[in-house]
């Protein structure tokens, strides 16, 4: 399959630690990182107005790369849980800022991507994170 665009769904911990997932547009859908923040911001504030969950069967039906944040830990490295064997969606985590560095996991079906392609991810992530103007 292939997406016009590939929106995200991350989780975010309420205050009694439990967790809702909301669904985000990517951020070259708006004219700056500034108001994809307020945006992203506002889903997170409403969050009882997003009731958008996918099921985990549809994950792989749907455009989305799953997202989570664990900020509180550093990794050297992770493995990602793979919810059923004819799972492509990608799967990527990031963990804490030490360093000036932060770890991140991706996980892929290699069905569709190989390492050549993990490597592309990683320098464009590297390249966004060094020089955040250039996702727009």
């Amino acid at each position: 399959m292939e997406y016009e665009k590939i929106n995200a769904v991350s989780p975010i911990m309420q205050n009694d630690y439990t967790i809702r997932e909301i669904e985000m547009e990517p951020a070259s859908e708006f004219e700056n990182i500034f108001q994809w923040n307020e945006y992203v911001e506002n889903k997170k504030d409403n969050i009882e107005d997003n009731q958008y969950l996918v099921e985990p069967m549809k994950r792989d039906e749907e455009p989305i790369a799953n997202l989570s944040c664990i900020p509180w830990i550093d990794f050297d490295s992770m493995t990602n849980i793979i919810a059923s064997p004819n799972q492509i969606m990608p799967v990527i985590s990031w963990g804490k800022l030490v360093d000036d560095k932060i770890p991140v996991s991706l996980t892929a079906s290699p069905v569709f991507i190989f390492g050549w392609h993990f490597k592309l991810f990683y320098e464009k992530l590297e390249e966004y994170l060094n020089n955040p103007e250039k996702l727009f």
